[in-house]
């Protein structure tokens, strides 16, 4: 549960150049004073030295606010960001448990339109999910790989739980890195994501809440990053703004532009970002809409100076396997942005879920851009793709799809899917 405000506080961001903050600080006895006697966890300041940036947040009263622009601090304008998809999944997951009627591993269709044999990940690189946390029975259960588990929703980024009280990052987290194994006899237990087993880093910025401040934990989080990830890992953000909305709710195009430049920050440490490019129909109502409205997948595409640098943005496609003509079709699913990096595998999606009230493990099927990202997360983590073309779509040479090779879907037995 998120820290609760009273009536009368709101949670403020100032900003200003780099090294300038303590002196503005110091500058204000009644501002210092002000930090000094607050919990340590209401006031949370973050540096990047390398933008030229330093941001401030602390628990104020709308009046404060007022008088501390007045004595020159630069309150950065406050736009939320949503983790996109959170209630786009069906309500009633099903326990995952050892199936001793088959002796073939569970391959979803989305992961198997991308990698037909997804063996365990032997790979250097990690990803890092930057999300809603992990069902802590899901790891407890071999079911995924986590090597860091950071919450970053109380205060600072902190190592130690993150229990998942949406689901929606458990569902990522399968996607990429789901694994199935043996338990002692010829039987599987799991789902397999696109790398199964691939070290995770979870880092926790939504609890039961699936709108949050851009300036407070994601800020956070990508510091948190920015100081312990490798190069060549891999970035999953699977939430977002539409950029029209975040305007008329305060956010300015300066503030999205600052966003931006931290994502390509990231890029040019070495680090590939892979961004949701966001649901058409929560943006609009009514149709298509542009991956470049959505902040921030409009930070991508972007290749970095420095290798392997990247951004990526990822729409979602409605992938179907034809058993009689033995190939995949990927349509543009309605509900997403368009214009995207890529498209992956987005509708009708199977991976890990929260778990039942008994500690079983279990499985859900979601759609939207959120779990579409993910497939480019666990692709890149093996390696260089291949690119296809979407097929029947409104706009056919908007989005292409990467896969590494595509598996052959068999859903004859819905109980007992196969891949290849």
């Amino acid at each position: 549960m998120a820290d609760e405000m009273p009536a009368n506080e709101i949670a403020a961001t100032f900003v200003a150049p780099y090294g300038e903050m303590p002196m503005k600080a110091n500058n204000s006895a009644d501002f210092k004073a002000e930090i000094q006697n607050t919990d340590k966890k209401e006031v949370i300041s973050i540096d990047f030295p390398e933008i030229g940036k330093s941001f401030l947040t602390l628990k104020i009263t709308k009046a404060r606010v007022r008088e501390l622009e007045s004595q020159g601090f630069e309150l950065a304008n406050p736009f939320s960001v949503t983790l996109f998809d959170a209630a786009r999944c069906k309500n009633n997951p099903r326990i995952i448990k050892k199936d001793t009627t088959t002796t073939i591993q569970d391959v979803p269709a989305n992961v198997c339109r991308v990698v037909g044999s997804p063996v365990e990940s032997t790979y250097g690189p990690e990803v890092w999910v930057l999300d809603s946390g992990v069902d802590p029975v899901a790891v407890n259960s071999n079911l995924l790989n986590v090597a860091t588990k950071v919450d970053c929703t109380q205060g600072s980024c902190v190592t130690g739980a993150v229990d998942d009280e949406l689901g929606h990052g458990t569902m990522v987290a399968g996607i990429i890195g789901g694994r199935t194994f043996k338990d002692g006899s010829s039987h599987y237990t799991g789902l397999a994501g696109v790398s199964p087993k691939v070290a995770l880093n979870i880092i926790k910025i939504f609890g039961d809440d699936e709108t949050v401040s851009v300036w407070d934990r994601p800020l956070k989080a990508i510091r948190y990053v920015l100081d312990h990830a490798k190069a060549g890992d891999v970035v999953n953000i699977s939430w977002g703004a539409n950029f029209l909305e975040a305007a008329r709710n305060g956010g300015y195009s300066n503030d999205i532009t600052l966003l931006d430049n931290l994502f390509h920050l990231m890029a040019d440490r070495k680090l590939r970002i892979v961004v949701a490019a966001g649901n058409a129909e929560r943006a609009n109502g009514n149709g298509w809409s542009w991956a470049e409205g959505f902040t921030p997948a409009n930070s991508a595409p972007y290749t970095s100076p420095v290798s392997p640098g990247a951004i990526y943005s990822v729409s979602a496609a409605d992938s179907k396997f034809d058993p009689m003509t033995m190939k995949w079709s990927d349509k543009l699913w309605q509900g997403s942005a368009f214009g995207a990096s890529f498209a992956e595998p987005g509708v009708e999606v199977r991976s890990l879920w929260l778990s039942d009230d008994s500690n079983n493990p279990q499985q859900n099927v979601c759609w939207g851009t959120s779990f579409a990202a993910p497939i480019l997360a666990g692709l890149l983590v093996r390696g260089s793709v291949s690119p296809g073309d979407l097929t029947d779509s409104t706009y056919p040479d908007a989005d292409t799809v990467a896969y590494v090779a595509a598996g052959k879907s068999d859903a004859t037995s819905p109980k007992h899917p196969k891949c290849n």
